[in-house]
């Protein structure tokens, strides 16, 4: 997921880090140890291991654009947002027990990316260099509607209460992070055109403290899958 950067006196050596940064990169860090040990418990967590490792991957070069190169770091969310989708479909993919819905959810996938890739190149003005708004919310929608879908159609543990489950948990922090900033996303390149410290303080705001949210459920959901090993297949 991803942070854009903002403005900040306060400032964390190597990378000029500001403190707000720091500890996002640090939630996000803790977020993939605590996946990749409870992937080793839970099948269907094994691709957070993959996203979570991307996305840090991303914000890292993300500073190296912004701080070090100093050069629109854009680009980098218009390749890693389709990514991002695409993974996460796969895991709803193996969670969402209906055939027909399963198959819609694997037809999605490359039907987004190529959707993706037709905004960030053809359709959108600002091309490449702007925000990937647009994108960010077709792929917040989709995500949306699996999550929805997968607590609707969640398959009950007996003896564990839905909100011990992990799949709980993640589906409400993609439900809170994208129904959260669905509206602020789409208006944001817009925003920068007629006040760009207004923009960053306010995406700071929203984004930050949303992507704090998403991480801490994921995190729960790890904790939550290490605590149900005896429900769960090696």
């Amino acid at each position: 997921m991803r942070e854009e950067k903002g403005y900040s006196e306060y400032s964390l050596f190597p990378f000029h880090m500001t403190v707000n940064q720091g500890v996002y990169l640090a939630l996000m860090t803790a977020s993939l140890v605590m996946g990749i040990f409870a992937s080793r418990y839970n099948r269907s967590l094994r691709v957070f291991p993959f996203l979570l490792g991307l996305s840090l991957a991303t914000e890292i070069l993300v500073m190296v654009f912004y701080y070090h190169l100093k050069i629109n770091y854009n680009i980098i969310y218009h390749m890693y947002i389709p990514l991002e989708y695409s993974i996460l479909a796969y895991f709803f993919y193996g969670m969402i027990p209906h055939p027909l819905l399963k198959k819609t959810i694997l037809a999605s996938i490359p039907l987004y990316v190529a959707g993706s890739i037709l905004l960030s190149v053809v359709v959108l003005p600002q091309s490449v260099e702007g925000h990937p708004g647009m994108n960010f919310n077709l792929e917040g929608l989709l995500l949306i509607t699996w999550s929805i879908t997968a607590l609707l159609t969640v398959e009950p543990v007996e003896g564990v209460p839905l909100r011990r489950l992990p799949l709980f948990w993640i589906c409400l922090g993609i439900l809170v992070f994208h129904a959260g900033i669905f509206s602020f996303n789409g208006a944001y390149n817009y925003l920068r055109e007629v006040d760009v410290d207004a923009a960053e303080r306010l995406n700071q705001l929203i984004i930050k403290n949303l992507n704090y949210v998403l991480y801490t459920c994921f995190i729960i959901a790890f904790i939550c899958s290490v605590r149900m090993r005896k429900y769960m297949r090696p």
